[in-house]
């Protein structure tokens, strides 16, 4: 039942953040009418982002543990999708971008050492299970949120970044306790 959980929540945020995350260069265009230079610039940074967040997600799961880096990813990651309702200006969203990426690598970074638990001879196969379910959910979040991106890049980010702090609150019911 705890991998259930645990890939279950792996499924449903990867959905989430790749709603939001895939469309950067459409949205970077067509809400700030952005160059392709100023686009790849910014895209770079949620690279350097990333970086920073497996370092910071490494250190925090080993000192404080897997349910605060948890939290902390997915508490953050949701109140800076929320900030993309508004409108800012380059080093503003270029900050904003960043820490995306910093909250979502941290985030993965604690769910990803909960997978290190279940039984070793197991792990092969759960780290193929892990790589699919977030391929197959992440193509299944680009794709729904491309129905409400049309409509309304903004009021889709607000509303990804409120599922994702909602999700939030079920995090201690599905990381196990083990650590």
């Amino acid at each position: 039942p705890d991998i259930a959980k645990v890939f279950a929540y792996i499924f449903v945020i990867s959905f989430l953040y790749h709603g939001v995350h895939k469309w950067y260069g459409i949205y970077l265009s067509q809400v700030y009418g952005f160059d392709k230079l100023t686009i790849s610039i910014l895209i770079i940074l949620t690279v350097v982002g990333g970086m920073f967040g497996q370092l910071f997600g490494g250190v925090l799961t080993d000192k404080k543990g897997r349910l605060v880096a948890c939290t902390t990813g997915i508490v953050g990651l949701s109140l800076t999708v929320c900030l993309l309702f508004g409108h800012y200006t380059k080093f503003v969203l270029g900050i904003i971008l960043l820490l995306i990426s910093v909250f979502w690598t941290v985030g993965h970074n604690g769910i990803s050492t909960v997978l290190t638990d279940f039984a070793h001879e197991d792990r092969p196969i759960i780290a193929s299970l892990n790589s699919s379910v977030r391929f197959i959910s992440g193509g299944l979040g680009f794709y729904v949120s491309s129905f409400f991106v049309e409509k309304s890049f903004s009021v889709t980010f607000l509303c990804i970044g409120l599922v994702l702090l909602v999700l939030s609150g079920f995090v201690k019911r599905i990381i196990p306790k083990y650590k």
